[in-house]
């Protein structure tokens, strides 16, 4: 049902409806508009798309950062992690599992997010003797675009943009003909870019070999 879940941060209201979209489920997020009225401004959905995954049972906003709970994601239940650019893009930067996922395991059911932390409730996870006892999973993650190069990012330049080297997830943008150091921040060059930076030692403008 639209309302099932809600949250609540600064400029930014989301309202879980995990019954629409015939199970899928789906959150809407409002932002406030002149006259004092909140106006819808963007739809999330799982991007798996499971019928009766309940997306958006539970959801959760910290900063720049949503939680979206989906209880039913794959039989077991996921979190989805997204973050802003620039307060209107958004990006699904990451995905939370129980480490000891099983089948009807409800993960996602609650969640709630504080600072880099993230705490997931599984309400119907068992026991090794088989009772569904129940259990809370927590979960520390990077903050991308804090400058700091922390678990799983492989860059961090103190932003969240795509196509400047490092991407919005603090990934190095490879296929582009990006490389980044090691530094904090990190500093990104393009190969093919004409210009020689850093540590290139050639750049002819094209990332082609024998040549």
């Amino acid at each position: 049902l639209y309302g099932s879940s809600v949250a609540i941060y600064g400029t930014f209201i989301l309202i879980g409806a995990p019954g629409s979209l015939n199970g899928r489920g789906a959150v809407y997020l409002y932002r406030p508009a002149e006259g004092n009225i909140w106006v819808e401004s963007s739809i999330f959905t799982a991007e798996s798309g499971d019928a009766d995954g309940s997306f958006g049972v539970s959801v959760s906003i910290w900063e720049n950062t949503f939680l979206i709970g989906a209880k039913g994601e794959n039989s077991s239940g996921r979190a989805s992690v997204f973050r802003t650019v620039d307060d209107n893009r958004w990006y699904e930067v990451d995905t939370l599992s129980a480490s000891d996922d099983h089948a009807s395991n409800s993960f996602g059911a609650s969640a709630q997010l504080y600072d880099d932390l993230a705490l997931v409730g599984a309400p119907t996870s068992l026991t090794l003797g088989g009772a569904e006892t129940g259990a809370a999973y927590m979960f520390l993650f990077p903050r991308c675009g804090n400058s700091i190069l922390e678990w799983q990012e492989s860059c961090d330049d103190n932003n969240v943009n795509n196509n400047d080297g490092c991407s919005s997830n603090c990934t190095v943008e490879t296929a582009s003909g990006w490389t980044c150091n090691n530094a904090e921040p990190s500093l990104c060059q393009k190969c093919s870019n004409g210009v020689v930076e850093r540590t290139e030692t050639c750049d002819d403008g094209n990332i082609a070999d024998d040549d």
